[in-house]
């Protein structure tokens, strides 16, 4: 009974295009585990970094990697969107922290009371290079991965079990979620909706989000019931990860000290333990 609940989670509940980022794995050299463990040293190690220099290298790295790949080669539309979603959250960020952090001011960006600093658009900077270096390490070694072999690789990493199945069913219900949205829009539309700046817009824009709420409470009635038609008692089924091959841990290992140069070299270290020597 576990193995066809596990069976029925990696099917789709909707055709192919509803996994928005996990797709399914066609013939990727590097096993489950592995590219599970290169994203999350490659990703934790760029979230550190603080300076311009390394984290431009780390998504000059990223390119590369993506392009040797051959992931390139299969990205598709919605990838394109998600990467546009990324930036166009960053460009929030740079509409707001170089006005708002402390430090020394540009005098030509002066506003008033508010002038943009230069240690605010270093931070903004930085923090653009390393969440386009994280999403494009994301492509490279996750993005090809179902959903369930990732979350069965994360809880043999010692993740706890909730976490893991919080994880498997809000990717598996995005697409379902996105695809409401789109439904009751065009219905409006067809009902001769406009939006614009007024209060007709915004309750209709309420009534919307209202429906998508009800529907979403009575889908996870809907899920509910079927998972405990097929068995499930509150524990979810573990799958088997296999183990790394010989030249994947060695690779890893040599990711691992990869990174950690790129880590003492942005703490200046590196030059420091070269003086030494």
């Amino acid at each position: 009974m576990a193995k066809g609940l596990v069976d029925a989670m990696e099917r789709p509940a909707v055709p192919m295009q509803a996994d928005l980022f996990f797709k399914e794995q066609r013939g990727d050299a590097l096993s489950d585990k592995a590219a599970v463990l290169f994203f999350l040293i490659g990703s934790i190690a760029t979230a550190v970094l603080k300076r311009p220099e390394t984290a431009l290298a780390v998504l000059l790295f990223a390119v590369m990697l993506l392009t040797v790949s051959g992931k390139r080669k299969r990205l598709c539309v919605q990838d394109a969107k998600t990467f546009a979603a990324v930036n166009a959250f960053i460009l929030c960020l740079w509409a707001i922290v170089p006005w708002t952090t402390p430090g020394t001011t540009l005098w030509l960006w002066a506003l008033g009371p508010l002038a943009v600093t230069v240690e605010g658009v270093r931070l903004c900077w930085v923090v653009t290079l390393k969440a386009n270096a994280v999403f494009l390490l994301f492509l490279t070694f996750v993005a090809q991965r179902s959903i369930t072999a990732v979350t069965a690789v994360l809880q043999s990493f010692g993740v706890p079990e909730k976490l893991t199945v919080l994880m498997t069913l809000m990717v598996r219900q995005i697409y379902y979620f996105k695809n409401e949205w789109r439904v009751l829009k065009e219905a409006a539309v067809l009902r001769g909706f406009v939006p614009g700046m007024n209060r007709a817009t915004y309750r209709t824009t309420a009534a919307l989000l209202s429906l998508i709420f009800i529907r979403s409470f009575e889908r996870s009635r809907i899920l509910n019931d079927a998972m405990l038609l097929r068995g499930f008692s509150g524990n979810w089924p573990k799958r088997t990860v296999a183990n790394m091959r010989a030249w994947e841990k060695g690779s890893c290992a040599v990711f691992f000290v990869l990174f950690v140069g790129v880590i003492l070299w942005d703490r200046e270290a590196l030059a420091w333990l070269m003086q030494m020597l």
